[in-house]
């Protein structure tokens, strides 16, 4: 039984984790191999967490295409990444700045 969720995906605004839909894609591989020599092919999967609907339509239905080897064009489902990966970054330097600026009471070298 597989919980499919999203929230591991880099648009999610809580879990910080940093998947794409390539990297959802890939792990959904690994686990239909793996599901394939462990259980004769047989997997549950519900869909789970995703605070970013548009990711988490799009992982579920990257992660469905895969499991059932659909011959269907996806590449319009995932990640349109320089944009996203730019406000990503730019994102987490400002996270990264608040925290420094925070720590630098307790460290000097920082």
């Amino acid at each position: 039984i597989l919980q499919y969720g999203a929230d591991s995906h880099y648009k999610d605004p809580l879990a910080g984790v940093g998947l794409t839909t390539y990297g959802y894609r890939e792990i959904m591989r690994k686990i239909h191999d793996l599901a394939h020599r462990v259980s004769q092919g047989r997997l549950i999967v519900t869909g789970g967490g995703g605070y970013d609907l548009d990711a988490t339509k799009r992982i579920w239905s990257i992660g469905f295409i895969t499991l059932t080897d659909l011959e269907v064009d996806i590449s319009d489902l995932h990640d349109k990444l320089i944009n996203d990966l730019m406000r990503t970054r730019y994102a987490a330097r400002e996270h990264i700045d608040r925290i420094k600026s925070f720590l630098k009471k307790y460290y000097r070298n920082l």
